[in-house]
């Protein structure tokens, strides 16, 4: 047998010539990496080389490499970085020559800094720009890595948990697993909803700093000794951990919440001790014990003691917004409603639109009060004034010389008045609106002289939609193209659903509008706050897909209230020179046809898709694969929901499942009773498989779900109808990089499944997270199936044995 390398032809033509590193030193420390980095990379060389031998030639330059040899070598290099940061090495990335920042521009980050380290107010929008700027220059930071920290509290604080948790992210590549940065991501994930994400980050924190540090019960003589001396660190994440498992309790029911009460009281028993958060921990430590329906009056009166003794040395000027939200928790532990009102009501006057405080404070009072009838209730419940969220609709205007103007431009300021009359109605306010050449920019520039929050979805890529709007609004007046990139500019966040291209039909504009709808619904949900609906419209039915009238006939027909401003009527009432009136019911009389009538089987249309992938099916033998097709195939198909939630179509390749649903509903329901039968130990025991575990082994399947506009048609090939299109490529591109066992969702799905008014799964932010093959970056959640809670009250339960950081107590 020849040793003869199939390649060596051709490495005679192609001369290695890598850097000297003779001169570059390692110190001890990193001398003590070396074998851990080996034995990573000769364990990942492996892993990679099981899936089978490789054609590519590695003997040429780097840049004649096809592209998988140049992503392997970067996956390399990827890992090195990772490993140094993972043992808290500090790497430090110089800037390239000609890209220092301004003198301006480091002086405003100084000056941003310092207004967030001693916690004065800082605009929403402001933080949000500042992340924007960050984002697309990277080493904006480098200087000032703490900015990390500070934005994500900041943004934690003022309700954008969902950015807040991809600043922590790209902190967190910047500073290694910084422990003050992990807390404040978990709070973002607890107020994304992703409570028990949280809980599980802080739980793996304390694992890899320091394993005996992890308090999970009382003291045996088989646990592991308890340290005399926790660190500081050590003792706030033991108590974010308990904030974590109080707000997971919070979602579950039974047991599980008796046993996660339990947890959180015991974390913040033994965290109370902390120098920064000892006041929180305490009164955390109250309220875990009262919802357990345990004595607690001492500890209480303790972590009253400790609020009022903050309070004192806070003084007069100082910010005591969250000590006055924990004296008011412990005035309804202890009974004393009066003094609870009067406490949230001094908080509600520093409030300063903390969106993320005051709503984790609304929570926990509510979970406090439950069972309980009081005079104060009302009143209490009244101190936790979080905004409504407005989501508009609006008429494009009219061309010049259009035969039957529908929008005159004329109409722009009386529109204006309206929309404002309107909006003062609604309080503190929150807008979603497309950026359309009409009412959309009136609204938006309305919602933004207000100074409010507006999120815009785009029904295409914005560069295009750019350009097609501005071609519209020129032959107005020049002045429209500037007013137009200032309400985009102003937004917090410019979300474009289908950015690769315009779909046929004007689909494009009715699946923004079910995105704009969703989105909205969410953002209302998460707040526990109304959505309103207002729509600028001449009140004629729908004339095209995706107009205006569209979204009333879906308001409509979906039974939502809504206001109206309409154009005929404000029309006729300038040309006799009466002032305009906003209309407040929803018209009556439409006879406008649905928006999907008219779509034929084999037109573009939106539905709900699903990808999985089946770990374990490459090891199988031939023996096994029978055993495949007969019972996990086989269960798969027994479990499909009835006919009529679909699936429409299905098709298998292997270990691949390709599935398309009418609804988000029934898509998601079905990934979730997927996860659970591949997850359930006699499928793996029929298949003659290890059972499934948390490594990489065993039976376990990764689910990704995406709503979109796909098109219908025959297949040529195999003759059957089937759903193609670029959201099939997208939700193809999310399946790989799922957690096995979990299902994840793309940020359209989750709003789609919003607008579909589903209550039986919630979508969490997980963080924007790479695409396969290279297909971007985008915004991804994970399903969690909603635990129905009852309206009872957890049973009293026996105390446990307290414990302190030396033991039993």
């Amino acid at each position: 047998m020849s040793n003869t390398d199939p390649f060596e032809d051709r490495f005679r033509d192609y001369e290695p010539s890598p850097a000297d590193l003779s001169a570059v030193k390692l110190d001890p420390a990193m001398e003590l990496i070396v074998p851990k980095l080996a034995k990573q990379f000769h364990e990942t060389w492996a892993k990679c080389r099981r899936k089978g031998p490789s054609n590519i030639n590695y003997y040429q330059e780097y840049d004649k490499l096809p592209d998988e040899a140049k992503e392997e070598n970067c996956a390399n290099a990827r890992l090195a970085l990772q490993i140094l940061l993972m043992h808290r090495f500090q790497i430090e990335t110089p800037r390239e020559p000609g890209t220092e920042l301004a003198p301006e521009d480091a002086a405003d980050i100084e000056a941003l800094k310092a207004k967030l380290e001693r916690g004065a107010a800082v605009d929403r929008l402001e933080l949000i720009q500042e992340w924007r700027r960050c984002e697309k220059h990277l080493d904006r930071w480098a200087l000032t890595p703490r900015m990390y920290i500070l934005m994500t509290r900041q943004l934690v604080h003022v309700g954008e948990p969902d950015i807040a948790h991809d600043v922590a992210s790209a902190g967190l590549l910047v500073m290694g697993r910084n422990p003050e940065l992990l807390r404040w991501q978990s709070l973002a994930l607890v107020n994304t909803g992703a409570a028990h994400h949280a809980f599980g980050l802080l739980g793996g924190l304390l694992d890899s700093e320091k394993p005996s540090a992890t308090i999970s019960g009382p003291a045996t003589a088989k646990d592991e000794p308890v340290p005399e001396k926790l660190s500081e660190e050590e003792i706030d994440t033991i108590g974010f951990r308990g904030g974590a498992a109080l707000e997971f309790a919070h979602q579950t029911e039974g047991k599980l919440q008796v046993e996660l009460l339990r947890k959180a009281r015991e974390d913040f028993h033994a965290a109370a001790g902390s120098k920064t958060f000892g006041y929180l921990f305490k009164s955390g430590e109250a309220c875990a014990a009262r919802l357990l329906n345990l004595e607690c009056e001492t500890i209480a009166q303790e972590a009253v003691a400790n609020c009022e003794l903050l309070k004192a040395g806070l003084g007069a000027e100082g910010d005591h917004y969250l000590v006055d939200i924990h004296l008011g928790e412990m005035s309804l532990v202890l009974g004393r409603f009066s003094q609870a009102l009067e406490h949230y009501r001094n908080a509600a006057l520093l409030a300063r639109r903390r969106y993320g405080l005051i709503r984790i404070a609304a929570r926990m009072a509510t979970w406090l009060m439950k069972g309980h009838d009081f005079p104060e209730r009302t009143a209490i419940a009244g101190c936790f004034e979080l905004p409504n969220i407005v989501v508009f609709a609006g008429q494009c205007f009219s061309s010049p010389g259009e035969a039957d103007p529908r929008f005159s431009i004329k109409l722009e300021e009386t529109v204006r008045e309206s929309i404002l009359k309107t909006l003062m109605l609604y309080g503190d306010i929150i807008g979603y609106s497309s950026a359309t050449a009409g009412a959309d920019i009136v609204f938006l520039e309305v919602m933004q002289s207000l100074g409010r929050d507006t999120y815009i979805i785009l029904p295409y890529g914005e560069k295009k939609f750019r350009e097609d709007t501005l071609q519209r609004l020129q032959v107005f007046s020049p002045e429209w193209k500037a007013r137009f990139e200032k309400v985009l500019g102003r937004a917090v966040e410019v979300v474009d659903p289908s950015p690769l291209q315009r779909q046929p039909d004007n689909l494009s504009h009715v699946y923004a509008n079910q995105v704009l709808m969703g989105l909205a619904e969410q953002h209302a949900r998460h707040f526990g706050t109304k959505l309103r609906r207002l729509a600028v419209w001449d009140c004629w039915p729908a004339r095209e897909l995706g107009s205006t009238a569209s979204v009333v006939q879906m308001w409509v027909e979906s039974r939502r209230r809504f206001k109206t401003i309409d154009l005929t009527y404000l029309s006729k009432l300038q040309s006799k020179g009466q002032p305009a009136r906003v209309d407040a019911s929803k018209p009556a009389g439409l006879a406008m046809e649905c928006f999907s009538t008219g779509f034929a089987e084999t037109a573009t249309s939106i539905k709900a898709l699903l990808f999985a992938d089946v770990r374990g099916f490459s090891k199988m033998s031939e023996e096994q694969l029978p055993l495949f097709v007969q019972h996990f195939l086989g269960g798969i198909r027994d479990r499909l929901p009835d006919e009529s939630l679909g699936p429409i179509t299905a098709r298998t390749a292997g270990d691949g499942l390709y599935l398309v649903f009418n609804s988000c509903k029934a898509a998601g329901n079905f990934a979730l009773e997927m996860t659970r039968f591949c997850q359930d130990p006699k499928i793996s025991e029929l298949l003659k498989m290890p059972v499934p575990s948390s490594h990489d082994e065993g039976l376990g399947i990764r689910v990704a779900l995406h709503a979109g506009a796909v098109y219908g048609c025959i297949d040529p090939l195999m003759e059957q109808y089937g759903y193609t299109g670029q959201h099939v490529s997208h939700t193809a591109r999310l399946e790989p990089v799922t957690q096995v066992n979990s299902v994840y969702t793309t940020r359209e799905f989750a709003a789609l499944a919003a607008v579909e008014g589903v209550t039986e799964f919630a979508c969490d932010y997980i963080g924007r997270i790479y695409f396969a093959k290279k297909h971007g970056k985008f915004p991804a959640y994970v399903l969690r199936k909603v635990v129905k809670r009852s309206q009872e009250p957890v049973e009293p339960q026996k105390s446990p044995p307290v414990m302190t950081a030396a033991g039993e107590a």
